[in-house]
């Protein structure tokens, strides 16, 4: 697992065999959310849950929305990007 997807482990809990974000989103729903954010682009569920077991890394702009959904302060914000 790389250094982002350890990061990303305090965003989300394994509940019933589904990933439960923050947010209280699950991953489809909150791969949803960000693909509207993103204008309809760049994201879907499996390139969210790739990221998520360390096998690709966020794009800046994935990265940002990320952040905004689950409401990630500065100090932690910065800690995923030079993950």
């Amino acid at each position: 697992m790389g250094h982002l997807a350890k990061e990303l482990q305090k965003y989300y809990i394994k509940h019933h065999g589904k990933l439960l974000f923050t947010n209280g989103s699950t991953l489809n729903q909150l791969a949803f959310q960000m693909w509207e954010k993103l204008h309809y682009s760049q994201i879907d569920a499996s390139v969210l849950s790739k990221v998520i077991n360390g096998k690709r890394l966020f794009t800046p702009s994935q990265l940002d929305v990320f952040c905004l959904l689950l409401d990630i302060d500065a100090k932690d914000r910065s800690k995923l990007y030079f993950s």
